[in-house]
């Protein structure tokens, strides 16, 4: 199996390596993301109330990442992609993210190459960033030969969501159907049974004076109702 090599997956293997040559990084397991956040790149991680579709933010100047408190406690796993998404975000963006950058629930949706913003180019980076941090290839490729590609198990076993761990199976070549959102809830381990909640769209604030990068966990919308309230302005 081919091993990938771009800009975020390098970018989250070398802070694997880095976090390993001072602290103990487990063989097996979850990935320590809280630990590699807080110990190695020295960003403080708070569970505070957000928007319903929000999902998390980094904060530059304070250096913080703020995860959606009431996501954090109905899914465990999305709260660790939301912690990766955000590092991706420090690591590979925090030079260009001048003022608020805000993840919408179409900036999920493929976009071809030329109609790529610049904003929709770095969620995806970090999302590339997060899957390679919490599943990192070598690791699946043993994992995968070991066990199988068994989307639940593997989600079990490093600490993912099933539909993480359905797309990192998918992008490594060893499913040959593309994942669909609703496959699963994104936020669990387990298939989804059910879904009468449409997807909502963000209702996120611009942050004031806080330099921050808003953003979306897992790499699919959010499906909570959205509370009633004014529209956000345009950015």
């Amino acid at each position: 199996m081919a091993t990938t090599d771009d800009r975020e997956t390098a970018a989250a293997r070398g802070l694997l390596e880095r976090y390993g040559a001072v602290y103990d990084l487990p063989a097996t397991g979850p990935v320590p993301v809280e630990d590699i956040a807080e110990s190695l790149c020295g960003l403080h991680v708070r569970d505070v109330p957000l928007d319903p579709g929000v999902s998390g933010m980094l904060l530059l100047q304070r250096r913080e990442i703020h995860v959606n408190a009431l996501e954090a406690g109905l899914w465990p796993a999305r709260r660790r992609f939301t912690i990766a998404h955000e590092v991706g975000h420090w690591e590979l963006h925090r030079d260009e993210i001048e003022d608020v950058t805000v993840t919408r629930t179409a900036d999920y949706e493929p976009a071809a190459p030329k109609e790529r913003s610049p904003e929709q180019v770095r969620e995806r980076e970090a999302n590339r960033f997060a899957a390679e941090l919490l599943m990192p290839e070598p690791r699946m490729h043993d994992a995968v030969g070991r066990d199988g590609a068994d989307v639940l198990g593997l989600a079990e076993a490093f600490g993912v969501s099933a539909l993480s761990m359905a797309w990192r199976l998918y992008n490594l070549g060893y499913v040959k159907r593309r994942p669909r959102r609703d496959d699963y809830d994104p936020g669990r381990l387990t298939p989804k049974r059910s879904s009468t909640t449409r997807s909502a769209s963000v209702v996120g604030s611009s942050g004031g004076a806080i330099e921050a990068s808003i953003s979306r966990s897992s790499g699919a919308p959010v499906r909570l109702k959205a509370t009633a309230g004014p529209r956000p302005a345009a950015l």
